[in-house]
């Protein structure tokens, strides 16, 4: 197979916190296609943002070879020039010399990671295009605006002004998968809303690298003390709803059961704690920041259960993998499982709605039991069988075998 990729960014080996994820789960992609064989000319568009001399040359001494190529347009943008604040945004298209190269490759499929790479090749049909979109960006704005009002009552202006914002992307996410022969999402909630937009999007697992050459053994040395980890890059939806429920709703309960330190949570992240966050866990000695921790595995392995309360039906899910990966129970919200039909309680999580619930299921993963210990076998075996590199790198190469055929 030809395949042409196209990212906003510079793929990545390592995880490094102001970095992105997705880049990184590319990084793997493009190494296991390599080594099924594939041919691939990756099309990088890179903003004065995303532009990074020292990791372009990195990445092109670790993967250019016989197998890939990397083509690399430096623009000061990806979006066209507004006149106006209420002017539509819209994709800036690919030059035509660089259109001239897609063109001579030949390719047998296209591979984008997001809208902006989709949004490029808009007008540009040398293959089927497919498109894999992470959680939209009109709907992580819309829960940050919801949110920051949540915050900040009495300021109501900027978040306002950011649900404007919200529906100005969410016309411009139309206008640029409109053309893809084929649009997946990670999670549901995002595919339902590509779909009420007249998006025939479908719910596609996502690759995750988990934490390469760790320990993946049943963890046997616990503490005596309930140890719970919440991780998470601390600023992202994700960690944003989690921690306004963890803090708000579920740590008064998570006290009354177990007594003033009478357990502890590891709180770690790759970004400084938000400011509300840091002013109310002055009073909670049961929660410590580490901050960014390097060895996440040994951190995760060391603890009952990792906490992902994120009560919203979109956010990271990199964290809830790398723990199912690692072996370690999660206790989740049922809003992001609603939109993660991997995660099944009792079977590959455990799964609440209510404080008190979720509490009792600390409790649970805190006693262990054979129950417990299924969880964390099936969880692995999903992790393995679905989101691990080559199952989910032979998923996505089957999925453009399939999408090629059809056209």
């Amino acid at each position: 197979m030809r395949l042409i990729v196209c990212s906003t960014g510079i793929p990545h080996r390592h995880f490094h916190p102001r970095l992105s994820a997705s880049l990184m789960t590319l990084y793997s992609y493009i190494e296991e296609s390599k080594r099924s064989g594939v041919q691939i000319l990756h099309l990088m568009i890179l903003d004065r943002k995303n532009f990074d001399e020292e990791l372009l040359q990195r990445y092109r001494v670790e993967q250019e070879d016989d197998r890939l190529t990397t083509l690399v347009w430096q623009t000061p943008s990806y979006l066209q020039p507004r006149r106006g604040v209420f002017d539509p945004i819209r994709p800036l298209p690919l030059p035509e010399e660089y259109r001239r190269r897609l063109r001579e490759f030949q390719p047998d499929a296209v591979f984008c990671l997001d809208a902006y790479a989709a949004g490029a090749l808009k007008d540009l049909k040398v293959a089927p295009i497919f498109v894999q979109v992470h959680d939209p960006k009109f709907q992580t704005m819309w829960y940050h605006a919801l949110y920051a009002l949540r915050e900040n009552p009495f300021r109501p202006l900027q978040p306002l002004v950011d649900m404007a914002k919200a529906l100005r992307w969410r016309r411009y996410y139309r206008e640029a998968l409109s053309h893809a022969d084929r649009v997946v999402t990670v999670a549901t909630s995002g595919a339902d809303a590509l779909v009420r937009m007249g998006i025939p999007a479908q719910l596609f697992p996502m690759l995750w690298i988990g934490v390469p050459g760790a320990d993946t053994s049943m963890p046997t040395h616990l503490p005596s003390k309930p140890t719970f980890v919440f991780q998470g890059n601390l600023s992202g939806l994700g960690s944003r709803a989690a921690l306004h429920y963890l803090l708000n709703r579920a740590f008064p309960v998570i006290r009354q059961h177990w007594g003033r330190n009478g357990f502890e949570i590891l709180l770690c992240g790759s970004r400084s704690l938000p400011a509300w966050v840091a002013e109310r866990i002055g009073d909670m000695p049961e929660i410590r920041f580490l901050g960014f921790v390097e060895d996440i595995a040994a951190l995760l392995r060391g603890c009952h259960a990792v906490l992902a309360p994120i009560d919203v039906p979109i956010g990271n899910r990199t964290r809830i993998l790398t723990a199912m990966a690692l072996g370690v129970p999660v206790v989740t919200h049922v809003s992001i499982a609603s939109a993660n039909p991997h995660l099944v309680d009792g079977k590959t999580c455990l799964i609440a709605d209510a404080p008190e619930e979720f509490v009792s299921k600390m409790i649970q993963a805190f006693h262990r039991g054979p129950a417990i210990e299924a969880i964390i076998r099936n969880a692995q075996q999903t992790y393995i069988d679905t989101f691990s590199p080559p199952a989910a790198t032979k998923a996505l190469l089957d999925a453009l075998r399939v999408m090629r055929r059809a056209s």
